[in-house]
C-alpha cells in the first residue's frame, strides 16, 4: 500500500456557524468549465463521533491522503494542499497559493502528470544570501 498522510476534519451535526458546514476533501485532477476545477471526492478512512447530547453530536472525519493536489472543506474554509514524497521517502504537504493550484490543474488537464506539474510551477528559492536557488 502506498504512504499517505493523515487530515482530520471535523462536522458538527445540530449546530449552526462554523461547525455547521459539512466537511469533505477532493483531488484536483484537473480543470473543469463549468466548476473551474475538475474534482473526484475522498471517502474517510474513519469517521468518529463525539456525544455531547443526541441533538448535538461533533463527528470527526479522517482522510487519508496519498501524494497530490486536494481541496479540503471544513468550518466553512476552503484551501488547497499538495502532498509530495520528500527526496528520504517520506511525504511532504503544504498549503500552496491560488495561483499555483490554477496553474497546476492546467498542466494536468493538459496531460502532465501531478509531480511533474508541481515541479513546473514551483518559485525558485532564494538561499540566505538572498540569490535563487
Amino acid at each position: 500500500m502506498d504512504a499517505t498522510i493523515s487530515r482530520t476534519l471535523r462536522w458538527g451535526k445540530g449546530y449552526t456557524g462554523r461547525l455547521g458546514k459539512r466537511c469533505w476533501v477532493a483531488r484536483i485532477t484537473g480543470t473543469d468549465p463549468e466548476y473551474g476545477l475538475s474534482r473526484e471526492f475522498v471517502e474517510p478512512s474513519k469517521v468518529e463521533r463525539e456525544h455531547f447530547t443526541r441533538a448535538r453530536t461533533i463527528i470527526n472525519f479522517t482522510y487519508d491522503l496519498s501524494v497530490g493536489l486536494y481541496e479540503l472543506c471544513a468550518e466553512r474554509e476552503r484551501w488547497y494542499l499538495i502532498v509530495w514524497r520528500a527526496k528520504d521517502g517520506s511525504l511532504k504537504a503544504f498549503r500552496p497559493d491560488d495561483k499555483r493550484v490554477a496553474a497546476i490543474a492546467a498542466l494536468m488537464r493538459d496531460g502532465t502528470e501531478f509531480d511533474a506539474a508541481r515541479r513546473a510551477t514551483k518559485t525558485p528559492q532564494e538561499t540566505p544570501n538572498g540569490q535563487t536557488a
